[in-house]
């Protein structure tokens, strides 16, 4: 079989990318567990520096299964059909303040959605109280914007703050106000993400 080489291998990356010049497929080229090599039709296009040494440590049978699990934690935008099923959940901030702060850029690039709960623990002081924002940066400008928020939280429970859709920020943060004497207040940021 004649085939042209679109993606050269290098060390690091032993999976190719090849096109069948007589059918026009798309073989991908690697080497199973068992030493031989493999040429399996593609039938999505994806880049090979996503793959990294995935396909040289799977056998013929789950590959595509694999593949499909990979993308999920790529930098690849996914397709409709795993969008719609890729759900998971993150810790955006979890601990105990006694004041005003923010947490550092989260990467949020890789979710279109995303829905946040406050859960606080424990709060004492006198009058103690917390608002707590979500914001997004422009990065462009360096501005964060408020997304998100739950103002005047003076007892444990559950608060809900909503959630961003369509997001387009790659980064936001976590921001807390806090007032009254001598606060001290523990609480969790939880997301529950989609793709």
């Amino acid at each position: 079989m004649s085939l042209v080489e679109l993606v050269k291998p290098d060390s690091t990356k032993p999976t190719r990318l090849l096109r069948d010049p007589n059918t026009g497929y798309m073989l991908l080229e690697y080497t199973g567990v068992d030493g031989n090599m493999y040429r399996v039709p593609v039938a999505i296009f994806m880049l090979p520096q996503e793959f990294g040494n995935l396909a040289s440590l799977l056998g013929y049978s789950d590959l595509f299964e694999q593949i499909r699990t990979n993308l999920t934690n790529s930098a690849i935008i996914l397709p409709v059909e795993q969008q719609s099923r890729y759900k998971t959940y993150t810790t955006l901030y979890a601990g105990t303040v006694t004041g005003s702060g923010n947490t550092s850029n989260i990467d949020v690039s890789s979710y279109g959605s995303v829905r946040v709960e406050v859960r606080v623990a424990s709060i004492s002081g006198t009058t103690p109280s917390i608002d707590v924002y979500i914001d997004g940066l422009f990065e462009g400008s360096g501005d964060w914007e408020p997304l998100l928020s739950k103002t005047g939280i003076t007892a444990t429970g559950s608060y809900f703050l909503g959630q961003i859709d369509n997001n387009v920020f790659r980064y936001i943060r976590v921001r807390w106000i806090v007032s009254g004497t001598s606060p001290s207040i523990t609480f969790g940021v939880y997301a529950q993400v989609m793709a």
